[in-house]
């Protein structure tokens, strides 16, 4: 059988989605979008997880239940057939709701071209979940969103950031930005140089940071999910000991007072040189570490 998702769903589909793009970058994921159709979600579950089991791959196949009832479905082979095969099985359930329009309930993502996308999607949907939850709390103080986060990650992640920074050789460089053209041109900067891992949204820079122990990190300011501020502000929950330069389109004063109290160590204006970008990856005590020029203690 398929695995089903349904406690915490946006945080592990986030996490599965990250090992997708890393290990299997082919996959593909479904979004069947339940949550635009008035109908009796709860019970028309059952026949839309059994319709769902048809058409995986064995028991490769994942399936998350979001807070709102839209699933998603990330399998190796899936094809658009097969969603015609769920198209089929559902249409009887389904056509008093959405009428002649079921073919917009489903969109089929190639995770390895759409990781964006789909990363943008689900920020919205973790952001979305914490909202409803502090409503329903009536506490509106915006607690750092990373904790739930970060409790589903492996505590010998969290335990070993130093010691695994310290002991690798290369040097890591973290790039949290949204915006393509800005990826494109780091790139550029940075491919062959160092190892390199890039995020288009403040989740996905916290899995990334707690899998690689990066060595800099380049924030971006404007990030679709949450204000860099804040995310710079959960990164120095999980590790004290980061080093953090903010990226920003605007380069105000504020923006720039503002990373400097939370205890960024540089800020650098879009659009960048590659004399500044590499500038500042030679300032981390990190990197300089690794070059036998500065001892860094954990």
């Amino acid at each position: 059988m398929v695995e089903i998702i349904r406690n915490k769903a946006e945080e592990k589909l986030l996490l599965a989605l990250q090992d997708q793009i890393y290990s299997n970058p082919t996959g593909r994921c479904l979004l069947l979008r339940f949550s635009q159709i008035a109908c009796d979600h709860q019970a028309l579950m059952p026949d839309l997880l059994s319709a769902l089991e048809n058409i995986t791959a064995g028991d490769l196949g994942k399936i998350f239940i979001c807070h709102d009832d839209d699933v998603f479905l990330i399998d190796q082979n899936l094809t658009y057939h097969a969603i015609e095969q769920l198209y089929t099985h559902l249409t009887p359930q389904l056509l008093p709701a959405v009428g002649d329009h079921i073919s917009r309930l489903a969109s089929l993502f190639d995770i390895g071209i759409e990781k964006n996308t789909l990363l943008s999607i689900i920020g919205r949907k973790l952001e979305s979940r914490r909202n409803a939850n502090w409503r329903q709390r009536g506490d509106h103080k915006k607690n750092f969103f990373a904790n739930d986060l970060v409790l589903t990650m492996e505590d010998s992640m969290m335990n070993s950031l130093a010691e695994r920074r310290k002991g690798r050789r290369e040097t890591e460089v973290l790039v949290a930005e949204d915006d393509a053209f800005s990826r494109m041109l780091v790139s550029m900067v940075l491919d062959g140089r160092y190892s390199l891992k890039m995020a288009a949204d403040g989740q996905a820079a916290l899995v990334n940071y707690v899998r690689a122990a990066p060595d800099i990190v380049f924030l971006d300011i404007g990030l679709p999910d949450m204000d860099g501020h804040q995310i710079l502000e959960h990164i120095f929950e999980i590790d004290p000991e980061a080093y953090v330069v903010m990226f920003s389109g605007h380069g105000d004063v504020h923006n720039v007072t503002k990373a400097m109290e939370l205890g960024a160590q540089g800020f650098l204006s879009k659009p960048f040189t590659k004399e500044k970008l590499l500038r500042f990856i030679e300032k981390s005590p990190y990197v300089q570490a690794k070059q036998g020029n500065v001892a860094v203690h954990s």
